[in-house]
């Protein structure tokens, strides 16, 4: 029976992909300590960071006599919210992953089993755990918390590469990725951790810390750090370079860069690839300097892609030209929300047709366009400007579209700019061809890199402003925040310092880990 509760929960992890070595322990191992004793709700097995890379997770496995429903209960300390996972399912043969401990923490973890017909009983465990390596991060509530709400984050440089805080600014979970490479960056995606090194090596592991898969982009791909999206059926986005790609910009051929989106499934096999300096035009100089320090035309600089089911097609933002969407199947170009400049051409070479079309007219609540001034971007009116130096689009479930803006500086000094950032909400009728900007939030920060905005549902928005220069401490400062989209109330509020930045930060849910974890579709 026990054998049967293990190797379920391996099914798991070798149904997505066939795990490679070097882990600190195998499910083989896992398996024989398990089967040394009868393991009970009363005296379960448990194994904390199983695979040697997250210090603040664990393995629990018994078994009961009759089938039977449970929760794990994960008490708050020094007065806390608990943690609680539920798993509906009724069984005997139980094993359950447990996200969330506290660091440096004897963890009271309780075990709820509820028989049908019967009374629920309780088992009270300590689960003691170590400390992790972040020891010069501080994270600095400044409003008290109203949910029991968690956020993933990855930072740059240095710093932690896959950690999760809840809002008393606890870290509740830490991953080591495999390699050692400063500017790795992980994702969760498809309910895996996926760890982008920059160097042309993808890594897969589970919520666990398992390595699962490690693969290699194709030589001339090189990744960019800020996204990998989740695409259909279990493949990724992945934001690079081709290397080989060359283009006109500024009247002059030269390399392309951070404009491409590879898609492999989770082997790393390729499934396609979309080229965006042929969809659109590299030689449109609009919010950045398109030449960068290494002789690369950055003229889009891909930072977030999202597949959308309903119509199969990307929805993503492009830090110095602005949001775009195209048919996934046939990458061809539907919309674009930029000013209205430079649109006469397209193609790598500006060979191709206009794509003036495509640009969605701005308009006001009453469905009326602005004027041209507003149009093009020199000038904004009080309630429209362009998402500029853009991050992280997001699309709520309404539809409404949401973008960070982080709003400067223009290369361009005839466009209207702010010094501040800000939240953007736009609806887009495809029909009409029109965009509406429906809600904006101020900030009063200015974020000058990264950045993210990423719905928690239809009411709540949640925003990471990265490297914000705190005058106080002579440092940089990141920036958590709850809003709530219709009044614009900030709802949370906290300061992350630490020696850099984060790239990127959502919220998440344990309970979903959870579930997914142990029932493979």
């Amino acid at each position: 029976m026990k054998i049967s509760s293990l190797f379920s929960f391996l099914i798991v992890c070798i149904s997505l992909l066939i795990p490679l070595h070097g882990y600190t322990f195998s499910w083989n191992e896992l398996e024989k300590q398990y089967q040394q004793f009868e393991y009970t709700p009363d005296n379960p097995y448990i194994q904390v960071n199983p695979f040697g890379r997250n210090p603040l997770v664990a393995i629990m496995g018994f078994s009961l006599e009759n089938p039977a429903s449970v929760s794990l209960v994960i008490k708050g300390k020094n007065g806390e919210k608990d943690l609680i996972t539920h798993f509906s399912e009724h069984k005997k043969e139980w094993t359950i992953p447990v996200y969330g401990l506290y660091p440096k923490h004897q963890n009271q973890v309780n075990l709820i089993v509820r028989e049908k017909g019967k009374k629920e009983t309780i088992y009270s465990h300590k689960i003691k755990t170590n400390a992790v390596g972040a020891s010069q991060l501080w994270y600095i509530p400044k409003q008290a918390p109203q949910d029991n709400l968690f956020y993933f984050a990855s930072g740059g440089g240095n710093g932690p590469k896959g950690i999760v805080f809840d809002e008393y600014g606890n870290i509740r979970f830490f991953f080591n990725p495999h390699y050692d490479n400063n500017y790795r960056q992980t994702h969760i995606l498809h309910h895996l951790l996926v760890s982008d090194y920059g160097s042309g090596i993808i890594e897969v592991s589970s919520l666990l810390g398992e390595k699962l898969k490690a693969f290699r982009l194709p030589s001339n791909f090189q990744s960019f750090q800020h996204d990998i999206g989740e695409g259909p059926n279990r493949t990724l986005l992945i934001i690079g370079t081709d290397k080989s790609s060359k283009g006109s910009v500024l009247n002059k051929e030269t390399s392309l860069s951070y404009d491409k989106i590879l898609v492999t499934d989770l082997t790393g096999k390729v499934i396609k690839l979309f080229d965006m300096a042929t969809i659109l035009n590299p030689d449109r100089d609009i919010f950045s300097n398109p030449i960068d320090i290494y002789g690369y035309a950055d003229w889009l600089h891909l930072n977030s892609v999202k597949y959308l089911p309903e119509d199969n097609s990307l929805l993503i933002s492009g830090k110095h030209l602005g949001i775009f969407k195209i048919d996934y199947e046939t990458g061809a170009l539907k919309w674009m929300i930029t000013p209205h400049l430079e649109l006469g051409k397209s193609g790598a070479y500006g060979k191709r047709p206009s794509i003036a079309d495509k640009a969605l007219t701005a308009v006001n609540a009453q469905g009326k366009p602005y004027p041209i001034d507003v149009q093009q971007g020199f000038q904004t009116a009080d309630d429209f400007h362009w998402p500029m130096m853009n991050h992280s689009v997001n699309q709520l479930p309404s539809g409404i579209i949401s973008i960070f803006s982080n709003n400067g500086p223009l290369n361009n000094k005839k466009l209207k700019s702010f010094d501040k950032s800000d939240v953007l909400f736009f609806k887009v009728d495809e029909k009409k061809k029109t965009v509406q900007l429906v809600k904006r939030i101020p900030l009063h920060v200015y974020a000058p890199i990264a950045s993210s905005v990423v719905p928690i549902d239809e009411k709540e928005i949640f925003v990471l402003a990265a490297d914000i220069q705190d005058k106080n401490t002579n440092s940089s400062v990141d920036k958590f925040y709850r809003y709530n989209i219709k009044t614009g109330q900030k709802q949370y509020e906290s300061d992350i310092y630490w020696k850099d930045y984060f790239f990127h930060a959502k919220p998440i849910s344990f309970q979903k880990f959870s579930t997914v974890d142990i029932r493979p579709k």
